[in-house]
């Protein structure tokens, strides 16, 4: 069995994009906390706590997480809107079933929300990721 990477030997790494001038940042990144065993992309063992925190220090307003509900089980992320919440980040939903396009009613009712908020975010269709946002935010 291979050894799991885990948050303390392989901290959370954020992908940047910036979308304009004025416009902040938008983050891409993994399944904070998730713990896989059988992965894909090998065995993951990390820490919920740890990966928010570093999100929380990259600058985030905002966390948008596209897996699917029965994925909050599988990763063993039940904590994770809580844990968003407690560091007074905006939590969004939005599932993307896997193989499928993303439902836009879903992402229409994320952009008015970003909009009402100053905040905003972006999507990736990976099935583990999570977006974070700083959006109208100095880069």
């Amino acid at each position: 069995m291979p050894t799991p990477q885990t948050s303390q030997h392989n901290p959370l790494r954020i992908a940047a994009v910036t979308p304009g001038d004025g416009h902040g940042r938008i983050g891409i990144t993994l399944c904070p906390g998730k713990t896989d065993p059988n992965g894909m992309s090998g065995a993951w063992a990390r820490d919920l706590d740890t990966d928010l925190d570093a999100i929380q220090r990259w600058g985030a307003t905002a966390v948008v997480t596209l897996i699917e509900e029965h994925e909050f089980d599988l990763l063993d992320v039940h904590g994770l809107p809580e844990g968003v919440r407690d560091r007074h980040m905006e939590w969004w939903h939005l599932p993307i079933q896997d193989g499928k396009s993303p439902p836009a009613q879903g992402f229409e009712d994320g952009r008015s929300q970003a909009r009402r908020s100053g905040t905003g975010c972006a999507w990736a269709s990976t099935c583990s990721s999570i977006v974070v946002g700083v959006w109208g935010a100095p880069e």
